[in-house]
């Protein structure tokens, strides 16, 4: 590519960026321009009407054009792009601002609750804003040594880990062998396929307290090695939110795989049979290469919810039970004792009591922006992990 060529190309995204900002204001210029036209015609209408002699007709009021684009000869050479492709009359103009106005009414509201509160939060980390100062004051990057510098939070980031790796495994799995299952040719397999997404429906907190209650009561109740409680111990509370999450979320899961297995081609599958492959070589030689894409999508959404686990920790353990800083992160900090935390205090959970129940809002925004540039990069990397692992099956 030509240095003049790169430069005319930039020119260009940057003009139309700038067209897909201004481009709402001229279509309420527009719709002004039409309103105001239609009281100057019935302005115009009722003069003519009187115009019989008795009553002097005044000059007719001309309609008026609030934004006037200049001719083709005074027109500058970005002029000239921007009221062809974005504000003339031509196909790709008048195509280009459909787009436009299709997109706004989403675009506008990512923009008014989604991108002005994360820059306004990105702020707020920089400052001193508490609970109690309303008037925060810009401190820098003290909030982020701070946050760096404090065990709890680097334990709950460590948890939140593995919480993610083992819960991202027993999603999957559980959710590609019910998926295996209900697309075999069996009856009722419709009805089991609804039965095993149909946990997905329940909100987090219901799904919490259920669940709560089967560990604590109903499974407690007949001993041996469901007592005591999976959730009252800080070794093995981790695994019954993981047991919990994946019976919700497998169902789910469930559903883009069997949409993947049943757009296999079964020509492939009788082939294989009439070769003789048994059904573990068909499933790893045809299956798997033809759903790979299944499996960036399964596995980019077990992420992000895994990473973002909050209400059903909250109702089903709170965050605890207590248990010991492991003994790598007490080395790490220099501590000469292993103080207790809390075995299920994920980041999302350490994020919100950092924020409202210890009232150091700035330092808990500052959290807050540290797990989503985490979240955004370990994503990124994942998908693109996912993506060659698709070329190479």
């Amino acid at each position: 590519m030509k240095k003049t060529d790169f430069k005319t190309k930039l020119a260009h995204i940057l003009l139309s960026i700038y067209a897909v900002i201004v481009l709402p204001f001229i279509l309420l210029s527009k719709v002004l321009d039409w309103v105001i036209n239609i009281f100057v015609s019935a302005i115009n209408k009722v003069r003519s009407e009187k115009g019989d002699g008795s009553t002097e007709i005044k000059k007719e009021i001309k309609p008026v054009e609030i934004i006037k684009f200049k001719d083709d000869k005074e027109r500058s050479t970005a002029g000239k792009f921007l009221y062809d492709v974005w504000f003339g009359p031509s196909y790709t103009a008048q195509n280009n601002r459909v787009f436009v106005y299709f997109l706004l009414p989403s675009f506008g509201s990512f923009i008014l609750f989604v991108f002005i509160p994360f820059l306004n939060g990105l702020w707020l980390s920089l400052t001193d804003w508490t609970i109690i100062k309303t008037d925060p004051e810009f401190i820098g990057f003290e909030n982020y040594k701070t946050i760096f510098s404090d065990y709890k939070f680097v334990y709950s980031f460590s948890r939140t880990v593995m919480y993610s790796v083992l819960n991202i495994l027993a999603i999957n799995l559980v959710a590609f062998g019910l998926a295996l299952l209900v697309v075999q040719k069996f009856k009722l397999k419709n009805l089991y396929r609804a039965a095993f997404f149909m946990p997905n429906l329940i909100g987090g907190l219901v799904l919490g307290y259920i669940w709560q209650f089967i560990f604590n009561k109903a499974l407690e109740s007949l001993g041996g090695i469901f007592s005591p409680s999976l959730i009252t111990n800080g070794n093995t509370a981790l695994l019954g939110l993981i047991i919990v999450i994946s019976w919700q979320y497998a169902g789910y899961i469930m559903m883009i795989y069997i949409a993947a297995l049943q757009n296999v081609p079964q020509d492939l599958i009788e082939a294989s049979k009439i070769d003789g492959a048994n059904a573990w070589q068909r499933l790893k030689a045809i299956t798997l290469p033809l759903i790979a894409q299944s499996f960036t999508i399964a596995m980019f959404l077990t992420l992000t919810t895994s990473f973002k686990q909050f209400d059903t920790v909250v109702s089903l353990t709170q965050g605890g039970p207590a248990t010991k800083l492991p003994l790598w992160l007490s080395g790490l900090f220099n501590i000469g004792f292993q103080p207790a935390v809390q075995s299920t205090d994920l980041i999302a959970i350490n994020i919100y009591e950092t924020a409202y129940a210890y009232r150091e809002m700035a330092v808990g925004q500052a959290k807050a922006i540290v797990f989503f540039i985490v979240l955004l990069i370990v994503s990124l990397v994942q998908v693109r992990i996912n993506q060659k692992r698709e070329v190479e099956l």
